[in-house]
């Protein structure tokens, strides 16, 4: 399977970062954002092996979430068949 990150979600991603990197002291900033990357990769390893084992979000029919690990966010998806 193919996954794509829109711009708009590396833009939120990158803000992310960047909020956590601004943390001090700046070593505990650096490894929050260091911690944000890896929850971003493995919500994608995630919905990459199995996208329909992802819930549906309630609000938005159609697109499915997973949440990151240890983070107050979640990346919405959409599956569509080759």
């Amino acid at each position: 399977m193919t996954t794509r990150v829109l711009p708009e979600a590396r833009d939120d991603l990158r803000n992310a970062i960047r909020y956590y990197r601004s943390v001090n002291p700046p070593v505990l900033g650096k490894e929050l954002a260091v911690r944000v990357m890896g929850a971003f990769r493995e919500a994608l390893e995630i919905v990459t092996a199995m996208p329909l084992g992802r819930p549906e979000h309630p609000d938005i029919p159609g697109a499915r979430y997973v949440i990151f690990n240890g983070f107050p966010y979640l990346a919405l998806f959409l599956f569509c068949r080759p």
